[in-house]
This record gives C-alpha cells, sequence and structure tokens, in this order.
C-alpha cells in the first residue's frame, strides 16, 4: 500500500501535479460587478422607454398595427427576433405584439429566430412564455429547425425551460 502510493506521488511529481486542488478561479472584481449592475440597469431603462414609445404609437387613432404583415408574411416582432434584436424584440411584445401568432406556414416568432441563428433573441423572448412546442407545417418546432441548420446553441436554448 505505501509502495503504491510512493508511485503515485512520483508519478505525480514527474508530472507536475499538486496534491492541493488548484484554484484558478480569480476573486470576484468589485468595479466589474459594478459594470455589470449598471448595464443591466441601462438596459432595463432603454427596453421601458422602447416599450413606452411603442405604447403610444400603437395607441394613437389610426396608430400602428403590431400585428400587421409585410409582403414576406413577417410581422414587427418577426423581423426583430430574426434580425436578433433582443431589446427591440421584448419592447415589441411589452407592447402588445402576440407572441404566440404564427403564419400561413404556422412558423412562431421562435421559429424566425431558430432559423436566423438569433440566440439573443431566443433568451430574450423565452422570458414570454412562448411556446417552444409548436410545430409549423412542416412539422417542425423551433428546436428542430435550429438543428436542421445545424445550429446547436440555439436548438439547446429552446429546447431548455
Amino acid at each position: 500500500m505505501i509502495r503504491r502510493l510512493a508511485c503515485w506521488a512520483a508519478l505525480a511529481a514527474i508530472v507536475g501535479c499538486k496534491s492541493e486542488p488548484k484554484n484558478d478561479v480569480p476573486p470576484p472584481d468589485p468595479v466589474a460587478e459594478q459594470y455589470r449592475q449598471l448595464e443591466k440597469l441601462t438596459v432595463d431603462a432603454k427596453l421601458q422607454e422602447l416599450s413606452e414609445k411603442l405604447t403610444d404609437l400603437v395607441a394613437e387613432p389610426g396608430g400602428f398595427d403590431l400585428e400587421r404583415r409585410n409582403q414576406n408574411g413577417m410581422r414587427l416582432l418577426d423581423l426583430a427576433a430574426s434580425r436578433n434584436q433582443p431589446l427591440a424584440a421584448a419592447a415589441i411584445v411589452v407592447a402588445g405584439s402576440n407572441i404566440w401568432a404564427v403564419d400561413k406556414n404556422g412558423d412562431s416568432v421562435m421559429h424566425f429566430a431558430a432559423r436566423a441563428n438569433a440566440a439573443a433573441a431566443i433568451a430574450e423572448l423565452k422570458r414570454f412564455v412562448p411556446n417552444l412546442k409548436k410545430r409549423n407545417k412542416k412539422g417542425q418546432t423551433p428546436a428542430d429547425l435550429a438543428q436542421s441548420y445545424n445550429f446547436f446553441d440555439c436548438a439547446v436554448l429552446l429546447q431548455r425551460l
């Protein structure tokens, strides 16, 4: 037994291993943490401001229709998500756009985001509880669609709750 331990110690010395665990994690930087908190507050303020402006546009008589589709069948929310604009997409949902709406092909906003590899938009829109199990007319969920394009990061985001 002692011989075996001595062999392991010699091998560890040759390889350069240490018996005590390494702690490679640097101590938290208080300045960096304050910066992250300030950045989050700034993003939240921008989201609030953008949401209020959109809500005002929608509320005006003859105002903007958030559910109107362009010639490709995409709404403003679908465009924001497919262009990976998470802040804009969130503001559009807060202003009243329907996150569960689908186009003529059965694609939801999450399908559009998955097709565009828009991971940031997917992560943001998940806060609004979209239907991640919704299948389009081809029978694909948003995660299936992301996998078919080899967008594995998006596929993982779309599978986790």
